[in-house]
């Protein structure tokens, strides 16, 4: 197990718990994840509390992500 992604949707928000590493070979699953849950959220939750490592591909994930919630008037917070 490399990325374990757990997602929880209520109402306008979405909180995801990421456990394991995201990195280059996981950073794609996670995008791929966020494409498909974002529409309609408005307030975007990622758990890193069981994340043991964050490469620059995941970062990328991530700030792309931000950009996205932000031009629709969404927010993303880091836990």
């Amino acid at each position: 197990m490399e990325l374990e992604m757990i997602n929880k949707k209520e109402g306008n928000q979405l909180e995801i718990c990421l456990k394991g590493k995201l990195n280059t070979n996981t950073a794609p699953e996670l995008k791929s994840l966020l494409e498909k849950e974002l529409d309609g959220t408005g307030l975007l939750l990622l758990d890193f509390a069981d994340c043991d490592f964050v490469s620059s591909a995941g970062l990328r994930v991530l700030l792309n992500t931000f950009k996205s919630m932000k031009s629709a008037g969404g927010q993303m917070k880091l836990l």
